[in-house]
């Protein structure tokens, strides 16, 4: 697994250790690695999320009472800590931050695959119509042939013997038409 840099960001003035205050958050700061942001409440937050675009891989952070973890969206995360948890908030969220950072590369890995399922059954529908369209050609020629064959195979005999007689071998049926016809003995040898 390579080594990710997470971001830790503050919207908050003078922030707990790791952090940086960050008044102006841009896209680059939320779409490149999962993040954490520090704000004095959710919804300020989500409010500069939301001017950010597309959907982020991160966690909101703000201080209250109890200590509580809320999913906002797929892949982001409101946790509320304590204000005792601020000189550890860095390190309690490198591994949720991990685990987002997987999450994500799964969900994109999930993206693909169904692009390619779908991709494959698009291919798979084409090769059978294709197929069938193929196979329809063939059997129409198949049939043209076999008539064909039939037909020369009528004509023959009736060529050959007119009067519908029983057939000898094909060498009595070149003579009998040789001599009726004429043919040089040369091309019958």
């Amino acid at each position: 697994m390579h080594n990710v840099s997470y971001r830790f960001l503050s919207l908050l003035q003078n922030p707990p250790e790791g952090f940086q205050y960050t008044p102006r958050i841009l896209r680059s700061d939320v779409r490149l690695a999962p993040f954490a942001l520090l704000s004095p409440n959710v919804e300020e937050a989500e409010a500069v999320l939301s001017r950010c675009g597309a959907s982020s891989a991160g966690v909101i952070v703000t201080f209250g009472g109890e200590l509580s973890w809320r999913q906002r969206a797929p892949l982001l995360f409101h946790l509320t800590a304590p204000q005792e948890f601020e000189p550890h908030l860095v390190a309690l969220l490198r591994s949720h931050l991990l685990l987002l950072e997987n999450c994500r590369r799964e969900a994109e890995r999930s993206v693909l695959l169904s692009l390619e399922l779908a991709r494959a059954h698009d291919d798979g529908r084409r090769n059978r119509l294709e197929f069938g369209q193929a196979k329809e050609c063939l059997l129409d020629e198949l049939i043209i042939r076999k008539s064909a064959e039939e037909r020369l195979s009528y004509s023959n005999i009736r060529f050959l013997d007119p009067a519908g007689n029983s057939h000898g071998t094909l060498r009595q049926n070149v003579d009998h038409f040789s001599s009726r016809f004429g043919v040089p003995e040369f091309l019958l040898g």
